[in-house]
């Protein structure tokens, strides 16, 4: 009866819900439409926030022309690889992308190869010092785009994978690593 109204019946709300309630299956049926809501909104708010993909160049699906000039290098950018310099969802349609290239992480238009993972590491070495210099500043600056670049490096490589790719970086990518993050390259 307290399953199927939703509210208690001789006792409190709080034994109505975590005796009664939830652990009936009637409930989980019940509820499942606002369940697979949640969980739907949920894919989409990462689909959203996490954007940049990570895989070889020919597990991402692109054309071919596309898929040499991402291994080439002619795509790249600080980090990462744009496919659409020109349509970025940071500027008017059809005008070069001027975003900061930390919203290459939020960006439908990048990808990451394990070519980029050295400078995807060193990037991720920079914003934890950031964060242990100045905590406040790097919460309001940087905290989202760290958070989307350890998802990324966490959720796509392997610990191994990190570390030969910390030992593959160079000076010259810790040097445009620093660069972005004063801000130099910033159109």
């Amino acid at each position: 009866e307290q399953v199927i109204n939703r509210k208690s019946s001789q006792n409190s709300a709080a034994v109505s819900e975590d005796i009664y309630r939830r652990p009936d299956p009637l409930t989980a049926h019940l509820h499942q439409d606002v369940i697979l809501e949640g969980q739907a909104a949920a894919v989409e708010h990462a689909t959203d926030t996490v954007r940049l993909r990570y895989a070889q160049v020919q597990d991402l699906g692109l054309p071919a022309t596309t898929a040499r000039g991402v291994r080439s290098g002619q795509l790249d950018t600080a980090a990462t690889a744009c496919l659409d310099f020109n349509h970025s969802p940071f500027t008017p349609d059809g005008d070069p992308c001027t975003a900061s290239f930390l919203m290459c992480l939020a960006c439908p238009n990048a990808v990451a190869t394990p070519a980029h993972l050295p400078r995807l590491i060193l990037l991720d070495e920079a914003l934890d010092n950031l964060a242990s210099v100045d905590p406040a500043r790097f919460d309001a600056r940087y905290r989202e785009h760290r958070d989307r670049l350890q998802h990324l490096l966490e959720s796509s490589t392997t610990p191994a994978e990190r570390a030969t790719a910390r030992d593959e970086a160079t000076d010259a990518d810790l040097a445009v690593i620093e660069r972005l993050l004063r801000r130099d390259l910033d159109a």
